[in-house]
């Protein structure tokens, strides 16, 4: 084998490489698990919607796709969904311990937006906190 045809398969095999661990990191590597990470803010629902409701940039900038904790009254339980004092709907990843409508509960997400047409906070990737 000549010296070219080497240099051609080690750029090739390099370039092969690079590919596929950058396509690994892209795919893979970037994604969050929003339960093992400390919680940013701990907040109770009245807190958090009294916030958005006096200035929602500066609460946005505060709390957007930070890990939070929220207490407040379970409203509706729904598919998925546990609303938390009528405002705050909360996207569950799974429905372990999720108590009856108007009981206590604290959940951690990922807030990812408010709905300031209907005054509602919305998060994502949510659990019951048990700890």
């Amino acid at each position: 084998m000549n010296s070219k045809l080497k240099k051609i398969l080690i750029v090739l095999g390099i370039v092969l490489l690079v590919g596929f661990y950058g396509y690994n990191y892209i795919m893979h590597g970037g994604a969050r698990d929003i339960q093992l990470e400390e919680s940013a803010f701990v907040v109770s629902s009245n807190d958090i919607k009294n916030e958005f409701t006096k200035n929602i940039d500066e609460a946005t900038k505060k709390y957007l796709n930070k890990t939070i904790e929220i207490s407040g009254l379970i409203s509706n339980i729904k598919d998925s969904i546990v609303t938390i004092d009528e405002t705050i709907f909360c996207k569950m990843i799974s429905f372990k311990n999720v108590k009856e409508n108007k009981d206590k509960i604290t959940i951690k997400g990922r807030l990812v937006g408010f709905d300031d047409l209907l005054g509602e906070i919305k998060l994502d990737e949510c659990n019951i906190k048990t700890n």
